[in-house]
């Protein structure tokens, strides 16, 4: 039953996380000198997790569900149970791009609550009460990237943030055994002055261990893993893929796949003795690839490294057709004078498209290995004998390194992968 009318009572926005709720709501609590029940306020929470979307991911994703909609639903509850000040614990939410429609959704729908603002009140807080001109800020990588704490403590230039995220100024460490447990932190450059603490309790212990699979389970993976059994979404991915602007740059052992004739084609898998059916797999799957890659060059550039072996190395090491895209098992290989061929292929493909370069080497960096790379945007890595793998790598730091590999030929006597 809503409260009555003219009573001040307190709502909480809960589920972003849940215990921020609760932290918030025994915070409330624990800032009123009572005396007894009556002198507490009226508070109200509504956690609801499972309506309010992820806010980092929504900021980095901006074409999923916004989480303003559960947000929306959860003022509305607490307004009509009688809720008057509405406060959201979570800095992220308070990004303009999530905050501005809930402020809307108030206004248009007439809900009668005063709606704090975290960031605000915090920077209130810190101008009234802080001394250090440089505020350090430790939060979710949403509220980096929103800017929400930019636009109030750099508007009047009394103070301004630090943020670890693009400073690389704050560290954590936390190791879990089965018995003991390591948790610690500091700055950067001021390792010596962290805070280090072994812990040995059994309930310490399970805690650390708890937070550790929670950490796990929430970090983005360092690159996706397609497998046979994933083959219909790497394919999907690969036609998304040419649809992307920019420069690709392909580290290749054999010649690519879509500068290859249908008449040298055919000769090879009649020569290697292919199943009528499997014949006409790879027959769509090259299509499929010469397609993505004149799609690819209406847009971008594609600079293709490859290998030119002389007969000795290719006798020493013989060389397949390039099929990992489509994870076909069995190794089609190339006759010497079939190999000579689809390089000459790949020559006259490069002199007839204007987007395509093809630098040449006389040794082969890697001999199990192709690496696609769109510049400034992820990395395909693929593993080419069976059973085949694709990694898709989309982490920053682990791209710009790739993307800045320089090939090294192998010395004339060391062995390279196999």
């Amino acid at each position: 039953m809503p409260l009555t009318k003219n009573r001040l009572a307190i709502g909480i926005v809960g589920g972003v996380g849940p215990y921020a709720g609760l932290d918030l709501e025994k915070k409330v609590f624990d800032s009123v000198d009572a005396r007894c029940d009556q002198d507490y306020p009226d508070v109200m929470m509504i956690s609801a997790p499972l309506l309010i979307s992820d806010r980092s991911y929504y900021i980095m994703h901006p074409e999923t569900d916004n989480p303003c909609t559960g947000i929306e639903y959860v003022i509305q509850k607490l307004a009509d149970a009688g809720a008057t000040h509405i406060a959201i614990p979570c800095n992220t939410a308070h990004s303009p791009i999530i905050m501005n429609q809930v402020r809307k959704f108030i206004e248009i729908n007439g809900i009668n609550v005063t709606l704090l603002n975290i960031v605000e009140e915090t920077w209130k807080w810190v101008k009234e009460k802080c001394l250090s001109r440089d505020i350090f800020l430790y939060a979710t990588k949403g509220t980096y990237w929103s800017g929400v704490y930019r636009k109030f403590f750099d508007s009047d230039g009394e103070a301004r943030i630090v943020e670890p995220d693009d400073n690389g100024l704050y560290r954590h460490l936390l190791y879990s055994a089965e018995h003991s447990a390591l948790r610690a932190e500091c700055l950067t450059g001021f390792h010596e002055d962290g805070c280090y603490e072994l812990e040995t309790a059994p309930q310490e212990v399970a805690y650390c261990r708890k937070r550790a699979k929670e950490l796990f389970r929430k970090a983005s993976p360092l690159m996706e893993i397609y497998r046979e059994d994933s083959a219909a979404a790497f394919r999907k991915l690969e036609d998304r893929e040419s649809e992307h602007t920019g420069q690709r740059r392909r580290i290749l052992t054999v010649p690519p796949i879509y500068t290859l004739s249908d008449e040298l084609l055919q000769r090879i898998l009649n020569r290697c003795g292919v199943p009528e059916v499997s014949q006409l797999q790879i027959r769509q799957y090259v299509s499929r690839q010469r397609l993505n890659t004149e799609k690819i060059l209406q847009h971008s550039s594609i600079t293709d490294e490859l290998p030119e072996l002389k007969k000795e190395e290719f006798e020493a090491y013989p060389q397949s057709l390039s099929l990992s895209g489509m994870f076909y098992p069995d190794e089609l290989q190339y006759t010497f004078e079939e190999y000579q061929a689809h390089l000459r292929l790949t020559q006259e493909y490069a002199k007839k498209h204007e987007g395509y370069t093809l630098l040449r080497s006389t040794r082969a960096a890697f001999r199990n290995i192709q690496i696609r790379i769109l510049l400034g945007g992820y990395v395909i890595i693929a593993k080419n004998k069976y059973p085949m793998i694709q990694f898709v790598i989309r982490h920053r730091s682990l791209c710009d390194a790739i993307e800045h590999f320089e090939v090294r030929l192998p010395d004339e006597n060391a062995k390279t992968d196999e």
